[in-house]
């Protein structure tokens, strides 16, 4: 067990705290010297997983600077990018490109994203890439494999490439990132002015705007209105360039969704300083209360830029009729069922979500996230989705008894592909009888 920083306020060892971070303020050689055989435990509890993974066996591997990197791990990190990146706009279908469509003669990259992507933040989180293949990089790669007649062009700004924009088979892709570490806010959630105008000036030459926007979190997007299409892939990794490839040509499709709600515009929830990040007397004020992300933008009937849980594929999805069950056997619990069916013309994974609306008196935000499970269907199959409910899915926090209460009266049971994109609802009585 290691501390977080600086949180350590006593010699914690005899209640299992293994390592203090930074430095040795309270477990130190005087501290410890009496307590040898706890220090002995706690090693052991340091070196019992490092010899479980081998990380002594490998001679040349135990140092910073050693790359572990393997073909399998770099594999690995290519399907986590294309599995988590969230396709949030696609107009008119315009991805996936393919390479052999007559009508997609040229691809014009515009920005220096397309050689030198921001694919991770600073911090303790960060790595140093063993590799990076730069997005466009990675697609002259694919194009060359599949001998494709494309023509790959790269320009650093909007105004070099507006001579090479025009034209109906010529499609532009802009990358532009975020930067952000740990200990320090981000300043707003908007890129750059200079990212900003770049794709609104490329987007009114080319409709066929394709951009891939690299965050860590919320983000602004005052251009969404005008380009045909926007990949969210957060931060992605080493691997991100070769995932890019692979999505925008339709090797693979996204299935992403949103864990957060993307905004209008910035502290659309209106927070005022005392709520965040206190007031004079450092107290937070929670006058949110149950209403954060999108149950703020359900209790206030506010639509957002991209609503939490969203994420497009290449497919579509259907979802058949909803039941919901109960049974009384083992205790009582209920099931929610329905079946799922990709209806499109190509693989792909859905992520269906089951959202609950209780009864009003429990004082509850609209919809509350009760479950979700993410499927890959090929085209024209189903295959029948269930979500078990049980006595907490149901139930409030009591303060008063300090325990979760089961809310008895009519709950709405909702099932969809994101929280303002529902697709079947029912409704569940839960009764004390």
């Amino acid at each position: 067990v290691m501390s977080d920083w600086h949180a350590t306020h006593s010699v914690s060892i005899l209640e299992g705290l293994d390592q203090e971070m930074p430095g040795s303020l309270f477990l130190n050689n005087q501290t410890l010297s009496a307590r040898p055989e706890a220090v002995r435990q706690s090693a052991l509890r340091i070196l019992t997983p490092l010899f479980a993974v081998g990380a002594f066996d490998r001679n040349g591997t135990h140092h910073i600077t050693a790359n572990v990197s393997t073909p399998e791990r770099m594999q690995t990190a290519r399907a986590l990018a294309e599995q988590s990146t969230v396709l949030l706009k696609n107009d008119g279908r315009i991805l996936p490109l393919g390479t052999t469509r007559d009508h997609v003669s040229r691809i014009v990259f515009v920005g220096d994203g397309a050689h030198s992507p921001v694919t991770g933040g600073g911090g303790s989180g960060m790595v140093t890439p063993s590799r990076l293949i730069s997005p466009i990089t990675a697609v002259q790669h694919l194009l060359d494999s599949r001998n494709s007649t494309v023509e790959l062009l790269w320009f650093r700004t909007a105004q070099e490439a507006m001579g090479q924009l025009a034209g109906n088979s010529t499609v532009a892709i802009l990358l532009v990132g975020q930067h952000s570490t740990e200990g320090f806010d981000r300043l707003s959630l908007s890129y750059s002015a200079a990212d900003n105008s770049m794709i609104e000036q490329v987007a009114a030459a080319q409709e066929k705007t394709v951009v891939v926007a690299s965050a860590p979190g919320a983000v602004l997007l005052p251009w969404k209105d005008q380009v045909a299409a926007i990949l969210l892939p957060f931060y992605p990794g080493q691997e991100f360039g070769p995932a890019l490839a692979r999505i925008i040509f339709g090797d693979v499709s996204p299935s992403g969704r949103l864990p957060i709600t993307i905004p209008n515009k910035e502290n659309e929830m209106e927070w005022t300083r005392d709520m965040w990040p206190g007031d004079w007397l450092l107290r937070v004020h929670y006058r949110e209360k149950l209403n954060v992300g999108y149950r703020w933008y359900d209790a206030h009937g506010v639509q957002p830029a991209y609503p939490f849980g969203h994420g497009l594929t290449y497919s579509q999805f259907s979802y058949g009729p909803l039941t919901v069950q109960t049974s009384r056997q083992n205790g009582v619990s209920h099931t929610v069922r329905f079946v799922l069916t990709n209806v499109g013309d190509v693989a792909a994974a859905e992520v269906a979500q089951l959202y609950l609306g209780f009864p009003k008196v429990a004082g509850e935000p609209p919809l509350l996230l009760r479950g979700f499970i993410k499927l890959k269907l090929e085209p024209r199959r189903s295959e029948p989705v269930e979500f078990e409910l049980s006595a907490r899915d149901l139930s409030v926090w009591n303060e008063a008894s300090h325990s979760w209460a089961q809310v008895m009266g009519v709950f709405n049971v909702s099932v969809g592909a994101s929280s303002r994109d529902i697709r079947q609802t029912s409704t569940l009585l839960v009764s004390s009888g």
